[in-house]
């Protein structure tokens, strides 16, 4: 069940990155999906924010990511004002095997 806990700790770090960014009427959405079969295991994050986040490879947070999960990617809508909203997605994917 390592893998199972390594998943808890990577959408944890991923939903504090994404709040800490977040609009304050912004709703965080967590959505669970089985990839392509029930032993992978993907996470949908999703929030508004009023300002990029960072990825950068040097960034703890990310290190975290990369390290506890399979897969990891950011995707950020541009605002369409200097001063606006942006939807920013962050996607986990992990392996968990059969027990």
């Amino acid at each position: 069940m390592d893998a199972l806990a390594d998943l808890v700790i990577a959408v944890d770090e991923a939903a504090t990155t994404l709040v800490s960014h977040a609009r304050r009427s912004s709703a965080l959405v967590c959505t669970f999906d089985a990839v392509t079969s029930p032993s992978r295991l993907r996470v949908i994050l999703a929030a508004t924010t009023s300002s990029p986040v960072d990825a950068s490879t040097s960034s703890f947070g990310w290190l975290v990511l990369r390290t506890l999960v399979d897969d990891v990617m950011l995707e950020q809508t541009p605002a369409a004002a200097p001063t606006g909203d942006r939807s920013v997605t962050i996607t986990l994917e992990k392996a968990l095997p059969a027990s």
